[in-house]
């Protein structure tokens, strides 16, 4: 695994980080959750074309490409493997991010649809032992993923702004802080 996502993925606690456990209950109900699958691109993308601020990350007509590029990764998330690769795929998510102006306020919030419609589709159809079990995996996913994303977003802004203007990350870490303490200092007067 590429060095980013290593650091990123061990920075999640244990207890809540995606485990081979999670990997073999979404597997193994992946049937089920593929019925679900043309809900799940629907809903999120009507979500993000209803809302004017994510609506205008997008050019006229590309939905469909975008609703596609969904189904893939459902697809391939519930095949597996949760592999090194998998896993670079999310953090290199958060680079194209960065380039088509999708922010961690878009992403987490996105997440949040992600889960809670999956949650509540399992809570609906599956025995409550399995469901906890299908819940539980998915926002373990959710933790990971999003943590891929929303951390290699920043990582790579720090590295553009190094290559762009000589600001490396250290440096732009010193002059971030100096900044944030004037501005608490404000918020509590």
């Amino acid at each position: 695994m590429n060095e980013i996502t290593t650091k990123i993925l061990d920075q999640i606690p244990s207890n809540v980080k995606f485990s081979e456990e999670d990997a073999d209950v979404l597997i193994r109900n992946k049937d089920k959750l593929l019925e679900w699958e043309d809900g799940l691109i629907q809903g999120f993308y009507d979500s993000v074309f209803n809302h004017d601020t994510t609506r205008a990350v997008f050019t006229e007509g590309e939905r469909p490409a975008r609703e596609q590029t969904l189904r893939d990764w459902y697809q391939r998330t519930l095949n597996g493997p949760f592999d090194d690769s998998y896993w670079e795929w999310q953090t290199y998510v958060g680079l194209v991010h960065i380039k088509r102006k999708v922010n961690n306020a878009m992403v987490t919030g996105m997440w949040g649809w992600i889960a809670t419609y999956l949650s509540s589709k399992a809570l609906e159809e599956f025995p409550q032992d399995e469901a906890l079990k299908l819940v539980k995996a998915v926002h373990a996913l959710q933790a990971n993923v999003t943590a891929l994303i929303v951390e290699s977003y920043l990582k790579n802004m720090f590295v553009a702004i190094d290559k762009a203007a000589g600001l490396n990350e250290a440096l732009l870490g010193r002059l971030v802080a100096t900044e944030i303490d004037d501005m608490l200092a404000n918020a509590k007067s």
